[in-house]
């Protein structure tokens, strides 16, 4: 640990000053009366407490610790350089950023942003990204932008929470404590109050018995008792490296709801050649590994250009555990779980036979390694089974098998092979965790294999957030096919449906699907057209008479099929998505041109700001030739619009338009084929088109005269798409299973072809 001694001095001295400055409320010490009298014996114990703060923080988060390599680096923002790129909203359809990406620095963003939300893929390095922001600010490095302050960080790992309603200012308030910091409580409730703390929440998807939407109701809780404070949390998007880089439907809910409260979210852009060069260039150098091997390495690497492994190496985890399989048996494995098996058999090699050698005898078994998996898989099971992830190093070894511990006294497995190995790592004497979450998961998913609980696992934890990792990387170790799995999905997924209207919908989805031809899949347009049907009637659907006041503020936003949180839309669109089928561009597309026609109307219908009048006429007649260009897909003459002195809602004619151009848009992506039908239905619609001074009843009632419209021309029954709660709430969880089973089957090593088929024939249809 000689690379982190010398940082430690100078970030106690920091620590000193802050909590000095909060304890005699920001006021410098020597200028006060209270720190004249305050005695020796306080001014050590702030000194001492702040030391071993800065000690503990740095030993802790302050190093790199990278699998296979028992030498750690340092960590600094040089050495860890992920960019991060803001977070895409819905209208853009979350796409993941590309290597390519403009991306900019933790710490850039940390300053700029005081509530930071970092979204990632697993082993992604978001935990590494939250380490260097908090290792800086222990340092002394100011955040903000117009009016910088130094923080106390406070690195609080979500998963350690074992009761789900969270009690951060106790937790806080401990940490201090541990260390000696005299008044922990006073010191703690003194920073929360003046804004002198950094508060990273790493995973906060991973509280223990609680969900992520309650375990974020109260972090935001918290935020707006003490919004002064700086607040970075972590939270997983999307799942198996190598995988598609799509995000998960729960993760897209989890970030709508920080979005429209506090957080700014931010996405961790995939490693660049460069960054992958210089992360691996790291690794080879601290295991000593020959120049010859690390050229080979980025040589095949390289060769692959986008292949599966190529794909692997865009993570940091994904990166290092490539090295680590390459520098032992000059191979890059084409999937996820191939180079996770690969891995974590090298892992236990190494430490079992140092083991071997610290006992200076064989160990008494047939195959150590495969007791030591089996070992490590029954752990890592039972603790999601039980939404577990820290674990007494005794409760660790009380499960281990005899034969990987002759000999008590002299070895301590835990330590010896689970921490060895690096699969299994201590915070402190009293706790260990698996080192990365897709470890355990991964784990998980070969006790589910060679136990035979698929079937059980499919029926009970199929929608459960920290399962869906597991399903994928079973479908990826199901040998030698993957069908059996995904038919377990497909039955456990079906059992959802059981409303009358939740059937109703999918029958009038296959039957719209089968009655149209195009270049999509049925499964795909049965996913799309379920997603208009219900994204246009709950959109246009008017409030109720208790909501109407306070929803009248919406009628002068656009139509915005996207911004709601409605999870069976959300899912329908996911589907639709991961179908490869893209039904956000239409919509995108169609906002745009609404939006420009009003722009132009807006302006051609008020008087030109121009004083010359020549100017003014021909400013006015390029914006109605604007206008007409852009009405070319509506169904009324915009020549009305265009009259100044006639009292027409500019809104209710973008409302018109936007679903007049949509309709235009899915007719000619042949997924809808009454789209001509549509536009002519709305033409008496132009003369109904309310004025500014009507009521926001009529005004409301005018867009549910388009929602009718809309599902007469989809020829789908109003009364199925007026859903209780708990009927959206079970089409929501059927679309997700279907989502799951897409997401298996794109991981999944082999699938027969005719069963992918029967599958996806029978996705979103009901007898």
């Amino acid at each position: 640990m000689k690379d982190i001694d010398s940082p430690i001095a100078e970030a106690s001295a920091h620590v000193t000053a802050v909590a000095r400055e909060i304890l005699f409320d920001g006021r410098p010490p020597l200028l006060t009366a209270i720190a004249k009298a305050l005695d020796r014996t306080t001014a050590d114990a702030i000194a001492d407490g702040a030391a071993r703060y800065a000690a503990q923080f740095l030993r802790h988060y302050g190093v790199l610790r990278f699998l296979g390599c028992n030498a750690v680096v340092p960590l600094t923002a040089r050495q860890f350089d992920v960019q991060l790129v803001l977070a895409g909203n819905r209208d853009e359809g979350f796409v993941a950023p590309s290597p390519s990406a403009d991306g900019r620095s933790a710490l850039e963003l940390a300053d700029a942003i005081p509530y930071l939300l970092v979204l990632g893929p697993s082993g992604s390095g978001k935990s590494t990204v939250l380490k260097t922001i908090g290792v800086e600010t222990l340092a002394g490095r100011k955040l903000g932008q117009i009016w910088k302050q130094s923080y106390l960080p406070v690195y609080i790992e979500c998963k350690s929470f074992t009761d789900p309603k969270l009690q951060l200012q106790k937790e806080i308030a401990e940490r201090f404590r541990r260390v000696g910091f005299p008044s922990p409580e006073k010191l703690t409730e003194k920073a929360l109050s003046a804004g002198r703390l950094c508060i990273i929440l790493d995973g906060v998807g991973q509280v223990a018995g609680a969900t992520a939407r309650k375990t974020i109701a109260q972090i935001e809780e918290f935020i707006g008792q003490y919004p002064k404070n700086r607040y970075i949390a972590s939270d997983r998007l999307g799942f198996v490296p190598g995988a598609p880089t799509l995000p998960e439907p729960a993760a897209i809910a989890r970030l709508l709801d920080l979005n429209a409260r506090q957080f700014q979210s931010v996405a961790i852009a995939p490693l660049d050649d460069r960054q992958c060069h210089h992360l691996s260039s790291l690794w080879f150098e601290r295991t000593g590994t020959e120049r010859s091997r690390r050229s080979a390495f980025w040589h095949d690497l390289d060769r692959l250009n986008q292949g599966a492994a190529r794909n692997l190496a865009r993570t940091p985890l994904g990166a290092i555990l490539l090295c680590w399989v390459y520098a032992r048996s000059q191979q890059l494995p084409d999937d996820a779980s191939a180079l996770y098996a690969r891995a974590i058999d090298l892992l236990l090699d190494r430490a079992l036979s140092e083991t071997e050698a610290i006992a200076g005898a064989p160990l008494p078994c047939a195959n150590p390694r495969q007791r030591a998996i089996d070992w490590l898989s029954e752990l890592a099971y039972r603790g999601l089974v039980s939404n577990s992830f820290w674990f007494s190093p005794s409760e660790i070894g009380n499960h281990c098998p005899p034969e990987l511990n002759p000999d008590p006294r002299a070895i301590d497995p835990v330590a010896a092979i689970g921490i060895g190995s690096g699969i299994l790592h201590d915070l402190d004497p009293e706790e260990c965790a698996f080192s990365h979450l897709s470890l355990q998961e991964y784990l998980s998913a070969r006790y589910i294999q060679q136990h035979r609980l698929s079937a059980q696992t499919a029926n009970e934890l199929l929608l459960c957030e920290q399962w869906q990792a597991v399903f994928l990387f079973l479908a990826g170790i199901r040998q030698p096919k993957a069908d059996k799995l995904l038919l377990l999905i497909e039955a456990a997924g079906r059992a959802f449906v059981r409303s009358s209207k939740v059937k109703s919908l999918l029958q009038w989805c296959d039957r719209l699907a089968d009655g149209i031809r195009g270049p999509y899949k049925p499964s795909a347009r049965r996913a799309a057209a379920l997603f208009l049907i219900l994204a246009i009637d709950s959109t246009l659907k008017p409030p109720n008479a208790e909501r109407m006041t306070d929803a009248a503020r919406e009628l002068g936003a656009e139509i915005d099929l996207l911004a709601g949180n409605d999870r069976a839309v959300q899912a329908a669109l996911d589907l639709a998505q991961i179908l490869e089928l893209d039904a956000i561009a239409p919509i995108s597309r169609a906002r745009r041109s609404a939006r420009e026609l009003t722009r132009n109307l807006t302006f051609a219908r008020h008087r030109a700001l121009d004083l010359d009048r020549g100017a003014r006429e021909l400013t006015r007649d390029l914006a109605q030739k604007l206008a007409r260009d852009r009405a070319r897909q509506l169904p009324f003459d915009v020549d009305f619009a265009l009259k100044r002195n006639l009292d027409v809602a500019v809104d209710r004619i973008r409302d018109l338009a936007f679903v007049s151009i949509l309709a235009r848009e899915l007719e000619q992506m042949q997924l809808f084929e009454n789209g001509s039908r549509l536009i002519e239905s709305l033409e008496v619609f132009q003369l109904a088109i309310p004025s500014d001074n009507d009521s926001c009843e009529i005004h409301f009632g005018f867009r549910d005269r388009i929602r009718q419209s809309w599902s007469v021309a989809w020829e789908c029954d109003p009364q199925w798409l007026d859903l209780s709660d708990a009927e959206r709430q079970e089409l929501a969880d059927y679309l997700r299973a279907n989502w799951t089973i897409v997401r298996c089957y794109q991981v999944a090593r082999d699938v027969t072809p005719t069963t992918w088929k029967v599958i996806e024939d029978r996705m979103l249809c009901c007898d």
